[in-house]
């Protein structure tokens, strides 16, 4: 009997521990919620409104100088044309990838792209930085907690 409480005092913390993970996420991915058209800046610099832009959780920029330097971004047929030729780009890999099970890193093309922009914008360029950033720090924790889901239904399997 005393395997049967104890093995109960076991499962009763670890549905805690579940349980405040849950609301963490819940969360955490309400905040992405509020940022979504922010995360559209990625890939979408050339026709973003800055007004659309929630910038709370970017206190740290020049939010003035930020918007000059979208509003000059937006003015260049150049850097139009730089993100009007990576959107094909990625949906050409995408498609290569879905088509013919070639695993190509889309993130690196993104990257290169921000990469290759002057450093007049750099405003732009640090919050675009500060976006991927969140995405590559998210997927490690999915790919932590995907992990754990795994254990964790191994290990509740064999008891």
């Amino acid at each position: 009997m005393p395997k049967r409480n104890e093995m109960k005092k076991l499962l009763m913390t670890l549905f805690s521990i579940i349980e405040s993970l849950i609301k963490e996420f819940s969360a955490r991915f309400s905040q992405f919620k509020e940022l979504s058209e922010t995360f559209k800046f990625i890939m979408y610099p050339d026709v973003i409104s800055f007004d659309k832009l929630n910038l709370s959780q970017f206190d740290w920029l020049e939010i003035e100088e930020l918007e000059m330097q979208l509003i000059d971004f937006q003015s260049s047929s150049i850097w139009i044309q730089k993100f009007i030729e990576a959107r094909k780009k990625l949906e050409l890999i995408e498609a290569l990838r879905l088509t013919s099970n070639i695993s190509k890193n889309t993130s690196n093309e993104i990257l290169e792209t921000w990469n290759s922009i002057p450093d007049a914008f750099n405003c732009l360029k640090k919050l675009a930085y500060a976006i991927l950033t969140i995405f590559s720090s998210t997927y490690a924790y999915e790919s932590l907690f995907s992990e754990i889901k795994i254990t964790s239904k191994t290990r509740l399997e064999t008891v």
